[in-house]
């Protein structure tokens, strides 16, 4: 089939011409296509050379200006669907008359790599940066991945397996953790073990006094655990880790571990403690339950 141009009186002229190009063509009423064919009522533009295809509502009623989409139910009546209104103030509103389905974000990492967590003095005056301290944990089965790319740190505590997940959308996330088990062995009572997140390279995202601190108990099989839930402004293609860091004499074996990130929307110093014995400082990983990410709303 053809192209056409519209032909349009030219009063000027005395004559009927094709719609030159660049004009607009204007109508007091409505356009409609009422041809049953399928594809009918389609409307493909080029965007121009910025490639964007706008849609514009130039005028407003008591500061609301609204376009709004239709569609026949099944009774054959017409029904609104959704609206993109702007209210006063430039409030700008996107109102759904019904269910809103998205492919979201998710990623969930299970069953961990096990591994024994240690400290050793690196001869810094850092008494928790060695050993195994902030390393990324590594899991082994990727239960669920939509749209999201996973990897494996080069310092993971296990050089196999999954440690990371690439974000692939900025926006807000609610990210939560949740880790238990056991004490079997050393002293440790005094401890200030942390369980955190860590981002793109920064040790603990968004800072250090973020996330809380755990002993593993003052007896060996004395049961521990320890959670945080925090909102976090993240980047497109940040990459997050979870680990143990601040481990000093203590070792306990782990039960239970996930971490959970989704989207609501698509960064202060600790005072170091001066412990010079780390010979006795294991923390063997039996189980990490998931590490898991997921956006539920999107940008």
């Amino acid at each position: 089939m053809a192209d056409r141009i519209p032909l349009i009186v030219n009063p000027n002229a005395d004559q009927i011409q094709e719609l030159p190009s660049q004009d607009k063509l204007l109508l007091s009423g409505h356009l409609e296509f009422d041809a049953s064919a399928a594809g009918c009522g389609d409307i493909i533009s080029t965007g121009g050379n910025d490639a964007i295809f706008g849609i514009f509502n130039s005028t407003r009623v008591s500061n609301n200006s609204s376009i709004a989409m239709h569609a026949k139910n099944s009774g054959g009546a017409n029904t609104e669907v959704a609206s993109f209104v702007v209210g006063a103030s430039n409030k700008i509103e996107f109102v759904s008359k019904g269910e809103v389905t998205a492919v979201q974000p998710a990623c969930l990492l299970t069953v961990p790599k096990n591994y024994t967590a240690n400290n050793a003095d690196t001869g810094t005056g850092d008494p928790h940066e060695g050993g195994t301290n902030f390393k990324p944990i590594s899991f082994t089965n990727t239960t669920t991945n939509v749209n999201c790319t996973t990897s494996l740190a080069s310092n993971a505590t296990v050089n196999s397996g999954i440690s990371s997940i690439t974000v692939p959308s900025a926006g807000t996330y609610l990210v939560s953790g949740c880790i238990s088990g056991e004490k079997i062995g050393g002293a440790g009572s005094d401890d200030q073990v942390r369980f955190g997140l860590s981002k793109s390279g920064v040790q603990e995202f968004p800072s250090t006094l973020t996330y809380p601190t755990l002993t593993f108990g003052g007896s060996d099989t004395e049961e521990f655990n320890c959670t945080f839930t925090l909102p976090l402004t993240l980047s497109a293609n940040d990459i997050l880790c979870i680990h143990l860091s601040h481990i000093a004499t203590s070792s306990a074996s782990i039960n239970l571990f996930f971490i959970f990130i989704a989207s609501l929307s698509s960064d202060k110093d600790i005072r170091k403690k001066k412990i010079f014995c780390f010979s006795k400082n294991s923390f063997r990983i039996a189980k990490c339950s998931l590490f898991c990410l997921s956006s539920i709303i999107g940008r």
